[in-house]
């Protein structure tokens, strides 16, 4: 196979056929074989070649991108049918009033007394926010005045109690993330964060997707959230299948990004899709949004002094076949060159 391989990789473009049905086999023999022999797949013995294809040919990347993304369907059951169904057509659902009240006061006063634990470091204003790491068990991201966002992210074994037990732990969340994933096996982090007003109005978004990856995650919102309060904002949709100028940016991205996209997956207003009909999520306190990371959303800047305090789970590092294939390139690759 690799003979074959290594002659038709020279013109990818008139080879194209011959070589998706090449790496479509392999998939399929991988899967099937449960991955006992993926040292020996194209993916691994021939990943530089085929991260070349990729990056060349936007045909063969799609191709791929979709065909893999049809042995992760989601799992449709009857006790979270609509939540999945709902997922599936826009990407992205609201539950209301998910927290019980103790849950929400004892969430709120956690994460009022995690930031009171910390001390500002003095401003600087040569980058869009500051990052400080302390005790190796959490990181503190400072945004400046300008900026106006504050994060803490813990480390597994490091999360507030309240926090891992109500969110972090939660069995309803994550039997709704493993459904639509289709994956049993997940690596999440977990964060507290406030944005503020900034120093001087902004109207200015920052409109992405978050990865290229197979990738979810859980908004709550631990205050009510209105117009002025920093409204997570997005559009529905083009999460599964992307539309063809939708392909080609995002070709971009992965060209010069990798799978994971990196810092380039932002983007202008007008590139959005129907962003004439984005939506500003209203919430109130003890509300959460779940939702996939591909769908293109952004954040509108706070106003009027008022603040939002809120969490977001994240679930990365899913075990899908997209993720498993795909991620498994970039991520031998970067061993090679930095061994």
């Amino acid at each position: 196979m690799y003979d074959n391989f290594d002659t038709l990789v020279k013109n990818s473009i008139k080879n194209k056929d011959k070589l998706l049905e090449i790496i479509k086999e392999d998939i399929k023999f991988n899967i099937k074989t449960d991955f006992k022999y993926i040292d020996k797949s194209l993916f691994m013995q021939r990943g530089v070649e085929l991260k070349f294809i990729f990056v060349s040919n936007i045909d063969i990347f799609w191709d791929i991108y979709y065909f893999l993304g049809e042995f992760d369907y989601p799992n449709i059951i009857d006790t979270n049918k609509n939540i999945q169904n709902e997922l599936l057509e826009k990407g992205i659902v609201i539950l209301k009033n998910f927290l019980t009240k103790e849950e929400l006061s004892a969430l709120q006063k956690e994460h009022k007394d995690e930031f009171s634990k910390i001390i500002r470091p003095d401003e600087k204003y040569d980058k869009r926010s500051q990052i400080l790491q302390f005790d190796n068990v959490r990181r503190i991201d400072f945004g400046n005045k300008y900026h106006a966002r504050d994060r803490i992210s813990y480390k597994k074994d490091s999360i507030p109690t309240n926090l891992e037990k109500i969110i972090f732990n939660n069995e309803e969340i994550l039997e709704i993330v493993r459904d639509y994933t289709n994956s049993q096996e997940m690596i999440r982090s977990v964060i507290y964060e406030t944005v503020h007003t900034p120093i001087y109005y902004r109207e200015d978004r920052g409109w992405h997707i978050d990865t290229l990856m197979d990738q979810f995650k859980v908004f709550v919102a631990l205050n009510d959230v209105d117009a002025n309060t920093a409204p997570f904002t997005y559009v529905e949709g083009y999460h599964k299948k992307f539309t063809k100028k939708q392909e080609h940016r995002y070709h971009h991205i992965y060209a010069n990004g990798g799978y994971q996209a990196g810092i380039l997956n932002h983007f202008e207003e007008n590139f959005v899709e129907d962003a004439d009909k984005k939506i500003e999520a209203y919430l109130n306190a003890g509300d959460i949004v779940l939702f996939d990371s591909r769908i293109q959303h952004t954040i509108k800047y706070a106003s009027n002094n008022k603040q939002r305090d809120n969490i977001m789970l994240y679930f990365s590092s899913l075990r899908t076949n997209k993720n498993r294939f795909l991620g498994r390139i970039d991520k031998n690759l970067l061993s090679l060159y930095t061994s």
